[in-house]
């Protein structure tokens, strides 16, 4: 073999043996870790449902009828309770209150009929008032009231009375103001005078209309304002019903007499003014009565000496 044959032998060794070192070498080399991608925990959380809610685009009086110029659809995260989604549920409504630009309209600002007002058995009655009996004009729709009731001595009228007609009576109205909001005809009136009062709305029993109406057009009726939180009423169990204008029919069984205790029959039955402004006579066959079943008289007539304009008045009762 020549020398240049047996040079390339050793070369092509020295190759392999640095090959098989290398291959040993990668094979004594730890894998590298794979490392896998972390997943987040997190959720994504969607986007809020927003809610559309009705809101004003400007300033709107209390009285104010609202139009489709006054009113916007806003997208709020939650639409508050009682409010609307629609601008036609609002159009043509009445505010009771002043509202400003942005806010919502809810359903307690609308004006309502005042017959949603009432409670069961009750009636809207309005009487008429000045300064004097409506208290100085500081009655306000939501103020309870007790309804006094004077006489003044004339041919149906013995003597001058004056008593407490009805307790806790709650204003619906007085004047242009009422629960339901100020008279849109109002709405818009500048230094309205307190004097433009003249009539009060009241919300009173059924069986009581007929009172409160012989009350207002044959005596002087004074609205006392009272506390809130004052519930006491009087017994009128302790006094003698008044006696129906309309008889009741001969022949009644006792469910039918009983009948005649309620409400819409004791309205029905009417009252007359003599029997209602109880007369000297028959304040004398009361006292009778009491006396012979041995109760306790009523307590002698007291004076009261009232100033109305300057003239005193000097009240029996």
């Amino acid at each position: 073999m020549s020398g240049i044959m047996k040079g390339a032998a050793v070369l092509l060794l020295l190759i392999a043996a640095v090959l098989v070192a290398f291959a040993l070498y990668l094979g004594m080399k730890p894998k590298p870790e794979v490392v896998q991608p972390v997943l987040s925990t997190q959720s994504v959380e969607p986007a809020a449902n927003l809610q559309a809610v009705v809101v004003l685009k400007r300033d709107v009086k209390a009285g104010e009828t609202l139009q489709a110029d006054a009113l916007e659809l806003a997208q709020w995260p939650a639409a508050p309770a009682q409010s609307f989604n629609t601008l036609e549920a609002l159009s043509g409504k009445t505010l009771r209150f002043d509202l400003g630009q942005g806010q919502p309209v809810l359903s307690s600002f609308i004006a309502k009929s005042l017959a949603s007002y009432l409670e069961e058995g009750e009636r809207a009655v309005s009487i008429p008032i000045d300064v004097i009996t409506g208290a100085s004009h500081r009655v306000e729709p939501g103020d309870l009231v007790d309804i006094f009731i004077t006489f003044n001595s004339n041919n149906e009228v013995n003597d001058t009375q004056a008593r407490l007609l009805m307790s806790r009576v709650r204003v619906l109205a007085y004047g242009g103001a009422s629960l339901s909001g100020p008279d849109p005809a109002e709405a818009n009136a500048t230094n309205r005078a307190e004097t433009q009062a003249r009539h009060a709305m009241l919300a009173v029993p059924l069986e009581s209309v007929n009172e409160l109406l012989l009350a207002s057009r044959s005596g002087s009726l004074q609205l006392v304002l009272r506390a809130p939180k004052d519930e006491s009423l009087p017994d009128a169990s302790l006094f003698p019903e008044f006696a129906g204008l309309i008889p009741a029919r001969a022949g009644l069984d006792a469910d039918q007499r009983d009948a005649l205790k309620l409400p819409d029959n004791r309205a029905m039955a009417g009252l007359g003014l003599r029997e209602f402004a109880i007369s000297q006579t028959e304040k004398e066959q009361v006292q009778a009565r009491a006396r012979a079943s041995g109760e306790p008289h009523a307590a002698p007539p007291r004076r009261t000496e009232v100033i109305r304009g300057g003239r005193l008045e000097v009240i029996q009762y």
